[in-house]
C-alpha cells in the first residue's frame, strides 16, 4: 500500500537535514469562507541530542539560520511567507506562516509537489463552501488541522470534525479516496 502524509511530507523533507534535532511540530491551515489559506507550521522545544555541548551548538545555529520550512512551503507558490523566532534561546520555538489565495490551488500545488495524482474542487452557492480533493487509494493524509476563520463544517468525509465544528483532523483511519469539508459561512 502506498502511503504519503500529504501536507506533512514537505516538512518533513525539509527537516530530514536536522540530523539530531529534537522536537515537536504541528501544521495548521486557517481556512477563509472565500478559499483563501494561511498555512502555519509551528516547531517547538527544538533542541539538539548531540552528546557534546560544541555538537549541539553548531546544530542548533544551524537549524535557526536554515529556514528549510519556508523554503519548503515557498515551493507552493504562496503570496506571501513570514517566519517568526519565538524562542531565541535553548528549546527553540520558531512559527513559519504562508498565505495562499486559493486553497483549490494550494492542494493543487502540494499534490503536484509530492507527485500524487489527484483532484480538487473549490465550490459555493449562497453560503454553502465545499471542499472536495480525491487521491489514489492508500494515500496517508499525516498529521494536520483546518481551522475555519468563520463558520462551521456542517458536513466531512474522511476528516473528524471538532466539537464546535470549527476544526477538522484527518480521520485516523481516513485512507479514502475521496475527502470532502462542506461548511457555512
Amino acid at each position: 500500500m502506498r502511503r504519503i502524509a500529504l501536507l506533512t511530507t514537505l516538512t518533513l523533507a525539509a527537516l530530514t537535514f536536522l540530523g539530531c534535532m529534537v522536537g515537536e511540530t504541528s501544521h495548521t491551515l486557517y481556512l477563509s469562507a472565500d478559499g483563501e489559506v494561511t498555512f502555519s507550521v509551528l516547531e517547538t522545544a527544538f533542541r539538539s541530542d548531540a552528546k557534546t555541548a560544541a555538537e549541539r551548538a553548531s546544530e542548533e545555529a544551524g537549524w535557526l539560520a536554515d529556514r528549510h520550512t519556508a523554503e519548503a512551503l515557498r515551493s507552493l507558490h504562496p503570496t506571501s511567507v513570514e517566519v517568526t523566532v519565538l524562542r531565541s534561546e535553548r528549546p527553540y520555538a520558531v512559527q513559519t506562516t504562508a498565505s495562499f489565495p486559493s486553497v483549490e490551488q494550494l492542494v493543487r500545488d502540494v499534490l503536484r509537489e509530492l507527485e500524487v495524482e489527484g483532484a480538487v474542487t473549490f465550490e459555493r452557492s449562497g453560503r454553502l463552501r465545499r471542499l472536495a480533493v480525491t487521491v489514489p487509494e492508500g494515500t496517508e493524509l499525516g498529521s494536520f488541522q483546518i481551522v475555519l476563520t468563520e463558520g462551521r463544517f456542517v458536513r466531512a468525509a474522511g476528516f473528524t470534525l471538532s466539537g464546535d465544528g470549527a476544526a477538522a483532523m484527518p480521520a485516523p483511519s481516513a485512507e479514502t479516496r475521496e475527502l470532502v469539508l462542506e461548511w457555512m459561512d
